[in-house]
């Protein structure tokens, strides 16, 4: 394996994207299983690109899941020491990724401890 995938965690103790997926789970099993298997696969560089993994800018990443009519997100970032911090999940609803959903990862990126 390439990359450590960790959670972002909050000032507050809270772990977003696992809190995400623990709703997931409880509403789609299938969505959830491959959310699961995509973070798994994000350890390996071969699944750093297109159309599994997409940049969307100012160092921020997105794995890209679809299960049947509904598709999630979680993006990402990577750090120091080979690294992947999963900053936020959300169910996406629209063709374009939603500027608040945008705002929110990279607001949990600037947080980040400073190494």
């Amino acid at each position: 394996m390439d990359f450590d995938v960790r959670y972002y965690t909050d000032p507050n103790g809270r772990k977003p994207v696992q809190d995400f997926l623990e709703e997931v789970f409880d509403k789609n099993y299938a969505l959830w299983s491959e959310c699961v298997s995509s973070i798994e696969k994000i350890k390996h560089r071969i699944y750093h690109k297109e159309p599994f993994s997409k940049v969307l800018g100012f160092g921020l990443l997105e794995i890209r899941v679809r299960s049947k009519n509904d598709i999630a997100r979680i993006i990402y970032v990577f750090t120091k020491g080979k690294q992947i911090i999963l900053l936020h999940g959300f169910i996406k609803k629209t063709q374009k990724t939603p500027l608040k959903e945008l705002e929110i990862a990279q607001a949990r990126f600037k947080n980040l401890p400073k190494e």
